[in-house]
């Protein structure tokens, strides 16, 4: 807003200065010989100002009504080209959300996309979850509020709620790999007819460390010291944007000099045979479909690893785990560390 000071000259007379700040406008300094000067400017410039600034304001709300949801959403996409992650949801958006107008959608339009989400397979073959979909309304939403702006318009109340997902969608998984599955996993792994040995050592690694599948794909040997028994993940890798390290075990210091055997000189990653994350997914599930594995994703590896550091890992306690795996607080620990009952029976015994 404006103040107003008293300042002596140099030719030792009086002045007043003005200065006005409004967010969003050029601050303005001006100086008066007299207060009554400085305070008739003040009530004038600042009447002037927020007479523009609410023109600014002021869109028209039924340009931003009458858009193409897709099309705004196609806008976006043109002049964020890096924002990948947002991008890849966006698409699926784009693929089954139909051309509706802005204006026109409601809660139950937002409904019947849930529902017909639920019951679309994605390309691996599941039906959409829940949680996904909420990833769907957190990049909807981006959109949504990126274009009021530009129009300067109110967003108004965003019809993208949780409230409307199924009840206990946001409730922790807790499928664990049964002994049996796994020993079929590792025989399949072993007939792949492409890097059959860099798929056992990935399963190796992440049944050990309780790394998460980008942390794994992207590892490089920069940050691999076997010597040290250290592997690092920098930031970028990970999905809470901080680094941490992973102490090697035993049997995770055999993976990596076993991986080190395969090592590519001309590419700086530890699984180097895997170009994409889609591509490695897909493969991961037709194991699945070949084992008749169901209802397990390449994710509930992490939380397998968990429980059995947990259950195994005698000598470490829960806040040693929860920075070897990455998580902030005992409550997400307990969230991943699925313990089946007969597992604490054999403890108890």
């Amino acid at each position: 807003m404006a103040a107003i000071r008293k300042r002596e000259n140099k030719d030792g007379t009086e002045s007043w200065l003005v200065q006005i700040r409004i967010k969003g406008s050029t601050p303005i300094n001006r100086s008066f010989p007299t207060y009554p000067e400085a305070e008739q400017f003040v009530r004038g410039e600042e009447s002037r100002l927020r007479r523009d600034q609410n023109q600014k304001i002021k869109g028209d709300p039924r340009q931003f009504s009458n858009e193409i949801f897709t099309d705004t959403i196609r806008a976006w996409i043109e002049k964020n080209p890096d924002k990948k992650k947002r991008i890849f949801r966006l698409q699926t958006v784009l693929r089954y959300f139909g051309d509706i107008r802005i204006g026109m959608i409601d809660e139950d339009y937002v409904q019947e996309y849930i529902n017909k989400m639920l019951k679309t397979k994605n390309r691996n073959g599941y039906e959409f979850a829940p949680g996904s979909i909420n990833q769907h309304f957190a990049a909807m939403s981006v959109i949504y509020k990126w274009r009021a702006k530009q129009l300067r318009v109110p967003a108004g109340d965003l019809p993208f709620k949780t409230s409307l997902l199924p009840k206990g969608w946001n409730e922790g998984r807790d499928r664990r790999l049964e002994p049996s599955e796994e020993q079929c996993l590792r025989a399949r792994m072993r007939r792949a007819r492409d890097n059959r040995h860099h798929w056992r050592l990935l399963l190796n690694l992440a049944l050990e460390s309780a790394a998460r599948y980008q942390e794994l794909l992207l590892a490089e040997w920069k940050h691999v010291s076997i010597d040290r028994r250290n592997w690092h993940i920098p930031k970028e890798n990970c999905k809470t944007r901080k680094a941490r390290d992973v102490p090697m075990s035993k049997k995770m210091i055999r993976t990596f000099k076993m991986l080190e055997l395969l090592r590519d000189p001309n590419d700086p990653r530890v699984f180097h045979p895997f170009k994409s994350k889609d591509g490695t997914s897909s493969s991961f599930f037709f194991f699945l479909e070949e084992c008749k594995i169901k209802g397990f994703r390449f994710h509930d590896l992490r939380h397998e690893a968990i429980s059995r550091m947990v259950l195994y890992k005698r000598d470490l306690n829960m806040f040693e785990i929860m920075r070897i795996v990455g998580h902030s607080s005992i409550k997400m620990l307990d969230r991943y560390a699925n313990l089946r009952s007969h597992e604490l029976a054999d403890r108890m015994g």
